[in-house]
């Protein structure tokens, strides 16, 4: 996932069109995208690990808790959902370049007014079944000169 536009904001997500999310997310037109902390570590693991066509029920395990939000998903306890509406998508080889309007945008504490990195452990995916986290300090450029 990027952003490739912050007026109007636009995200892009790869995809692969066999994947029953993206089923969904064609039929539907809306999506979200749920940022969770790294205590829900097991939660994103689950979900990007097992096959929702496979599993019709993966969402149904107790661990998850859904809520409909205008009609998008939310999962509760995200540090921030992000609702999008498809905008287009184009076929980019096995994967899709899917392009959604951001329309509201939803934040704890952790973010206001500004990340606190220090109190959010961001989720990095680092391939498998490996995960990594980031740094806890905020590095700057200011006129050429890296401040922390």
């Amino acid at each position: 996932m990027t952003p490739v536009s912050r007026q109007p904001p636009i995200l892009m997500v790869a995809l692969s069109p066999r994947r029953a999310t993206y089923t969904l997310i064609k039929s539907s037109r809306k999506a979200s995208v749920n940022i969770l902390g790294w205590d829900m570590l097991k939660i994103l693991h689950y979900l990007g690990t097992v096959s929702l066509s496979k599993n019709p029920s993966k969402m149904a395990t107790p661990e998850i808790k859904i809520v409909t939000v205008d009609g998008y998903p939310k999962i509760e306890g995200a540090q921030a959902v992000l609702y999008c509406d498809l905008r287009t998508q184009v076929s980019m080889g096995d994967h899709d370049a899917v392009f959604f309007d951001v329309v509201k945008v939803e934040f704890n504490e952790v973010f206001t007014p500004r990340p606190r990195v220090r109190d959010y452990k961001c989720i990095l995916h680092i391939g498998g079944s490996d995960y990594t986290s980031s740094t806890d300090s905020v590095v700057s450029f200011d006129k050429g000169r890296i401040t922390n």
